[in-house]
């Protein structure tokens, strides 16, 4: 138990901060150290997992216990919408990034990844202007 108590210690907040750091700034932060130390740190994945659903449990759990919650049905709506017009231009810049040699070196796309990148970059553009144009009609 005291050993326990020392790797824990050791590890302190900084790695329950880090999981719980899961937003649109950190990426950049994950795809430099993803093309630096490729597949190396992956094992931080199901390590950190467990911190960030403990994360927003607690944080559910404090919005129920105060009494200012959020529906979440309202939430999921908002989340499809911004995802919905921030996902395709994102995934643009992303597989024009990964197709630069001078950007990514050695490590640019294959055939195959630029099949499968590309076609979901359209489908997910098409489904976008789907979404405008249910909300035209």
């Amino acid at each position: 138990m005291a050993a326990r108590r020392g790797v824990l210690r050791s590890i302190g907040l900084g790695l329950i901060t880090g999981a719980a750091d899961d937003d649109p700034s950190a990426i950049g932060t994950y795809a430099s150290a993803g093309a630096a130390l490729g597949p190396s740190f992956l094992w931080t994945a199901p390590v950190t997992l467990p911190m960030m659903f403990v994360v927003v449990f607690l944080s559910a759990k404090l919005g129920q216990v105060a009494g200012r919650g959020i529906n979440p049905m309202k939430a999921l709506v908002v989340a499809g919408v911004v995802q919905g017009f921030s996902t395709p231009p994102l995934m643009l810049l992303i597989m024009l990034t990964t197709n630069d040699r001078k950007v990514m070196g050695p490590w640019v796309n294959s055939r195959a990844s630029n099949v499968l990148g590309w076609t979901t970059t359209v489908l997910i553009f098409a489904a976008s202007a789907a979404l405008v144009a249910s909300w035209v009609m």
